[in-house]
């Protein structure tokens, strides 16, 4: 089963990111929590393409 999330979550993480709010670290932390390894690590998704 592949749980992640999309959407408004890793927007607003992006948004944080740019904005200076949040250290790489800790966007890279979100993603993780929001189960989007594939972000952080740059691992392909099942079918292999990767989704964002």
């Amino acid at each position: 089963m592949n749980i992640f999330s999309y959407g408004y979550y890793i927007q607003q993480a992006e948004k944080a990111l740019e904005q200076g709010l949040i250290s790489n670290g800790k966007y890279n932390e979100l993603l993780l929590s929001a189960f989007r390894s594939d972000l952080v690590y740059g691992e392909e998704i099942e079918g292999g393409e990767l989704l964002d």
